[in-house]
Formats: C-alpha cells, structure tokens, sequence
C-alpha cells in the first residue's frame, strides 16, 4: 500500500468510529432519559409528587420576584423636553430595562441622564469595538476598586 492510500484508509476508520461512539451517546441518552421518565411514572402513581420543573421565563420569574401589580405614575412630559429631541419615552424605557437586566437589579436604582449615539464611521464593526472597549474598562476599574478596598 502506498502512503495515499494508508492515509485514506485511516481517515475512512477515525470517521467511522468518531460516528460509531457518537451513535452510542446518543442511544445511551435516548435510553436514561427514557428510565428517567420511567421512575417519574412510578413515582406519580405512587403518590409523590413530579419533581420535573419546567423551564421558567424571564417574565414569569419577575412576576413572582414582585407579585403586586404595578401603580401607574404620572410622568412628566419627555418630549416636552427639549434636551434629547431624538428620544422618545420608549426608546428610554428600553434603555433602562436593558440597562436594569444586564446588572441584576431593579431600574428603580438607576437614574437615566444622557445618552450619547456612537460613532459609526467605520460602519458597525466600530460600536461593537467601542462597546468592548467599554466593558474591558469597567471591569479593570472594579478589579482595582477590589484592590483599593483590601488594602484599608
């Protein structure tokens, strides 16, 4: 045999027992979960209760987070004001729940002062770059306010 046909050969077996190991997981899968749902069963018809949770969205955990339905407040006018012309109500609750979902804590904590459009010269690859700039800066700075802290 020559060293093309060996090569090839090889291929041809790592293939076929990559695909072979991964038809095995996929059948030992099928098969816990299939005993998996074997002993629920038995567990129900015993009496006790399923402790198969399903999957719990985003909406439905706030709502047990905060159960009390939300008063309506009077908020002034946004577009009386003439400082963002551009920004709308909307654009500004967007921005705040966003804002309140990426740190983890209620919007009620944070107050909205401005917001800056980024530049897009170079097209959109430029705010994503901003974007990480941003977010590399901020976690240096909370890296050195731990260090600041540990040193009082």
């Amino acid at each position: 045999m020559d060293n093309i046909t060996l090569g090839l050969t090889m291929t041809v077996i790592g293939m076929g027992v990559v695909f072979s190991v991964l038809a095995l997981l996929c059948i030992m899968l099928i098969f816990t979960n299939k005993l998996f749902d074997y002993f629920e069963a038995k567990k129900q018809a015993a009496g006790e209760p399923a402790e198969k949770e399903r999957p719990v969205s985003l909406a439905e955990k706030s709502a047990t987070v905060n159960p009390e339905p939300v008063q309506q407040e009077t908020v002034p006018d946004m577009e009386a004001t003439p400082a963002n012309p551009g920004l709308n109500p909307k654009t500004v609750a967007a921005i705040m729940a966003a804002v309140s979902v990426y740190v983890g804590q209620p919007a009620e904590k944070f107050r909205l002062t401005a917001v800056r459009h980024l530049s897009t010269a170079a097209g959109q690859g430029m705010v994503w770059a901003s974007a990480g700039r941003q977010e590399l800066i901020l976690a240096r700075q909370e890296i050195l306010n731990r260090k600041g802290s540990r040193k009082r």
